[in-house]
């Protein structure tokens, strides 16, 4: 359930900030709203802090500094291509943008960005310029979850924040504020709403929520598509407990793996997904049945043709062609009068593939019943928009027969 409300930060005018459930904003010890800095006074905070305060000390410094540690990349979520995770975004429809997409995780490929991160920080002591004894430490995990938007320049935002460890001048639990990559840049992207203060103390997860928007060249109409990769998730300064004098920048958005794009070009429409994700065009008899001939015959193909085009995690993908590629390949693969009478021409690998009849390798032919083949171009079609495949990009190909099987897990 969403819900809106206003807060006032200064001198900053009310601005609206969509809370969501189980994501509510950061709170002060009397249960009112923290004081939030806008997305200026964020810049500025974070334009102070550095991953490592330790170099280039003077030599006649005696103090304490702090320094990040190594970054590891948690566990991915695993994606759906189809099926439940699917649904999440068939069922909008055609013209049915959903602008508040909750991110689903896991979920469908390209719908939904779900991503962990492991950082940290280390205090040290120094003595005449020279770092020595550890005197504490925090470790945290860094949790990114968008829901794109194929039909929008609008996506949401769901991040998390949790202290696993402290140890030593770090177990009272640091401060921090936490803002988004978009904070980077306001003319690349929206961050949502302004930042949030929040009390690092270990167990605790500090959770935020943030509607955002691509504000740049898309939406402006200067350029055809955008790549979001390191604007997209948490970004959080930390004022160490042990050393209230420095200020640590972690910026999970540039380390997480989200590789949002947004584009203008795939459908009338501009929209948006996460691209560090694979593309797929799925063939579903369980849900169209009409379609059943043909995902028989992508199913066989799939696995007798190699080098296996299309069978994810086993062969190779296709690329996305355009209109003269498809026609090149279905002169090749189905030529005018080789068609029986109240059939349609199939061909595997599908004729907006580069990697088709045309291209001189392996291809597969099926004469099929012609509602199979429409309704596998309405597949096609609607794939490409759900995933945004650009020209020249890869994707994969699955098929669902009837009873369920599939032609990937085999």
């Amino acid at each position: 359930m969403l819900r809106k409300i206003m807060v006032r930060v200064g001198a900053v005018a009310a601005a609206a900030v969509t809370v969501v459930a189980g994501f509510a904003p950061a709170a002060s010890a009397d249960d009112q709203p923290a004081v939030r800095p806008s997305t200026a006074q964020f810049q500025q905070l974070a334009a102070q802090a550095s991953q490592n305060t330790c170099a280039g000390l003077a030599p006649s410094f005696t103090g304490r500094c702090v320094a990040t540690k190594p970054l590891t990349k948690a566990t991915n979520f695993t994606a759906s291509v189809t099926s439940a995770g699917k649904s999440a975004v068939m069922t909008t429809g055609a013209t049915g943008a959903r602008v508040n997409a909750e991110p689903q995780c896991p979920g469908f490929w390209r719908a939904n960005s779900c991503m962990g991160l492991n950082w940290g920080y280390i205090v040290y002591e120094v003595i005449n310029g020279v770092p020595g004894k550890q005197i504490g430490s925090e470790d945290l995990y860094f949790d990114t979850r968008v829901g794109w938007n194929w039909n929008s320049l609008n996506w949401s935002l769901r991040t998390s924040v949790k202290v696993t460890n402290a140890t030593g001048t770090e177990l009272p639990g640091a401060t921090g504020v936490m803002s988004n990559g978009c904070a980077r840049d306001t003319l690349v992207c929206d961050p949502g709403g302004a930042s949030y203060a929040v009390k690092l103390l270990t167990g605790v997860t500090e959770s935020q929520g943030w509607e955002q928007r691509e504000t740049g060249v898309v939406s402006q109409g200067t350029g055809n598509y955008v790549n979001l990769s390191g604007y997209v998730g948490p970004w959080l300064v930390v004022t160490p407990a042990g050393a209230p004098a420095s200020k640590v920048s972690m910026n999970a958005s540039e380390y997480n793996g989200v590789v949002g794009r947004c584009d203008r070009i795939v459908r009338k429409s501009p929209g948006c997904v996460a691209a560090e994700n694979p593309a797929d065009i799925a063939y579903d008899a369980t849900i169209y049945p009409k379609v059943a001939e043909v995902a028989q015959h992508v199913y066989d193909a799939e696995g007798s043709l190699a080098p296996h085009y299309g069978w994810y995690g086993v062969g190779q993908p296709l690329t996305l062609g355009n209109d003269a590629t498809e026609a090149a390949n279905r002169n090749v693969a189905c030529p005018s009068g080789g068609t029986p009478p109240g059939k349609s021409c199939d061909e595997y690998p599908i004729a907006r593939s580069r990697e088709g009849a045309a291209s001189g390798g392996p291809y597969s032919v099926e004469y099929v019943i012609p509602e199979a083949n429409s309704s596998q171009g309405a597949q096609t079609a609607n794939y490409i928009g759900y995933c945004r495949i650009m020209e020249q990009e890869a994707f994969w190909v699955i098929a669902f027969l009837p009873d369920g099987r599939n032609s990937w897990d085999r």
